[in-house]
């Protein structure tokens, strides 16, 4: 985790940046996912203060299957996305989630 990154200035902070093939699923596991789960995600429930006291916004992008077409389209889908997803972090730099 990275909370030992701060800017004082920010209202708002960005927990976590990443790319999921079932939205509806990743996001349970960010609220509802057990403590000791070595997976990475927000473990919401077991965050009592923090829920408390805070209001989330969830954003997203949708990339349908359909669009990808063919095999390599997919694999060019995936470099864009493994990359797009690596300068949103250096960018927004979110507390949680893997390099």
């Amino acid at each position: 985790m990275r909370f030992n990154i701060r800017d004082d200035s920010k209202t708002s902070f960005d927990f976590y940046i990443g790319k999921s093939e079932n939205l509806s699923k990743r996001i349970k596991e960010h609220c509802f996912q057990k403590v000791n789960s070595s997976t990475y995600g927000l473990k919401l429930c077991h965050r009592e203060q923090l829920i408390q006291n805070a209001t989330f916004t969830v954003s997203y992008f949708e990339i349908a299957k359909s669009d990808y077409g063919d095999e390599k389209t997919k694999d060019i889908m995936q470099f864009i996305m493994t990359n797009l997803e690596k300068e949103l972090r250096n960018e927004f730099n979110p507390w949680v989630g893997k390099q």
